[in-house]
């Protein structure tokens, strides 16, 4: 009787646990960052946004987009983006003439299950494009339906009551289903398609909300015009997300908006100012943007604080690259910070946090370079730069820091060409590294 106890002890202790590590796996925001059981994970990322167009409920392929999670898996890259309908003309969404939602079909299911499947057996991330502004293009023959789906609010309920809510209530209990975007650049729609704004923002607050109040699932609603409409910084028309209940914010990134908004490589969240929730760039060209190539437009997007990188597209779905395009720069991530991609990683480091002192950027430098470092407790910290004599030529940080990144600028007018050290000191740790100066 006791031995056949303990076994059921232990049969009941493997299953708590085996539930308990599924739970640790789902992405979860604190502060300004993304978490996994209370490690830091940064978006390694991409989009895989169809192999063919309208893939679910249409031509799924199942060994297709098997392969290709694997070869993510492969590259260490930790996300993707799919778009789950790419306009109005997929078949799996049951649209009525007037445009209210009343389900989707067998087939959708099943072609979605197989996906969601795949993405837990390769722990790549999936965040789920719910429509497009694609849906209401002219020229799309059920356009005319789903315009009217967004002109009125039973229809614009009929979407979340009948398509949002039971596609979130099906997965939501896999981990690596991690979010929602509520539609690919939906500002789109009322730009260039004659949908009032107030009705596609009222759409996106009512997905956002169905979807938070029936699971940990985040929501986050993806912009194609970049900051435009997240802030009135930097040229930006205001903040339309404001009273929306989003996760986190995703804007996404081509060179024509450097003209009016600037880019994110060169600027941060705060300085577009939307700091107050994790910020990603959702999409941007896989070979790279801003003058800049994908290692450095990865590079400098981790340290200017954006909390992800998802490159457009791993499959090559036009002439802006693939995931090997992007690979120099999800390469970068990962060989210096795979404590931030690797799930199993970042659970480790969670665990058995390291202090962390990287490279500064740029090295060599002229004027200015950032240095990066990791602390994984509250403590004093002393960063410091000396000359090859050992002589303190300047303080950088001198005070008690709370745990976290820290991405410290050092302006070096005063001192003249040459070599350098700076060290990063507290009473549990001491690293030193080089840096260059050239004038």
């Amino acid at each position: 009787m006791k031995k056949m106890r303990s076994i059921k002890v232990v049969s009941l202790l493997f299953i708590l646990l085996q539930s308990l590590t599924l739970f640790g796996q789902r992405i979860s925001v604190s502060g300004i960052e993304f978490r996994v059981n209370g490690g830091r994970i940064w978006l390694n990322g991409t989009n895989t946004p169809w192999d063919k167009w309208n893939d679910f409920g249409g031509g799924f392929n199942y060994n297709w987009w098997d392969n290709e999670f694997q070869e993510l898996s492969d590259l260490n890259i930790n996300c993707t983006r799919v778009w789950i309908t790419c306009d109005g003309n997929n078949t799996g969404i049951n649209i009525s003439n007037d445009g209210c939602i009343s389900g989707v079909n067998t087939l959708f299911w099943s072609h979605v299950d197989q996906l969601m499947e795949i993405a837990e057996s390769e722990q790549i991330y999936v965040m789920i494009a719910l429509i497009s502004f694609d849906h209401t293009k002219p020229g799309n023959p059920n356009a005319s339906k789903w315009i009217k789906m967004y002109n009125s609010a039973d229809n614009r309920q009929s979407f979340v009551d009948n398509y949002a809510v039971p596609f979130v209530n099906r997965y939501k209990n896999n981990p690596y289903f991690f979010a929602v975007d509520v539609g690919n650049e939906l500002e789109w729609v009322w730009e260039n398609h004659g949908v009032p704004s107030d009705s596609v923002i009222d759409l996106i607050s009512r997905v956002a909300d169905g979807v938070k109040t029936n699971s940990e699932v985040l929501v986050c609603q993806g912009w194609g015009a970049g900051i435009k409409y997240n802030t009135s910084a930097r040229g930006g028309n205001g903040n339309y997300l404001a009273n929306v209940n989003v996760d986190f914010y995703n804007i996404h990134y081509y060179d024509w908006q450097n003209q009016w908004f600037g880019n994110p490589f060169d600027l941060s969240p705060s300085n577009y100012n939307i700091n107050s929730k994790p910020c990603i760039i959702g999409e941007t060209p896989a070979k790279g943007a801003a003058g800049y190539t994908a290692q450095q437009c990865y590079q400098k997007a981790f340290e200017k604080g954006w909390q992800g990188l998802m490159a457009w597209t791993s499959n090559g779905v036009d002439d802006n690259g693939d995931k090997w395009d992007s690979k120099p720069g999800t390469d970068w991530i990962y060989d210096n910070y795979p404590n931030f991609v690797d799930v199993e990683n970042v659970q480790h480091n969670y665990m058995n946090p390291d202090f962390k002192l990287s490279q500064n950027y740029p090295n060599p430098f002229n004027n200015s370079t950032t240095i990066y470092f990791y602390i994984p407790k509250s403590t004093f910290v002393d960063l410091t730069i000396y000359d090859v004599l050992g002589k303190k030529m300047a303080t950088i940080i001198n005070e008690q820091l709370r745990t976290g990144t820290y991405n410290a600028k050092y302006e070096s007018s005063d001192l003249p060409s040459g070599l350098f050290f700076y060290r990063l000191e507290t009473p549990e740790f001491i690293e030193t590294k080089k840096l260059i100066i050239q004038k």
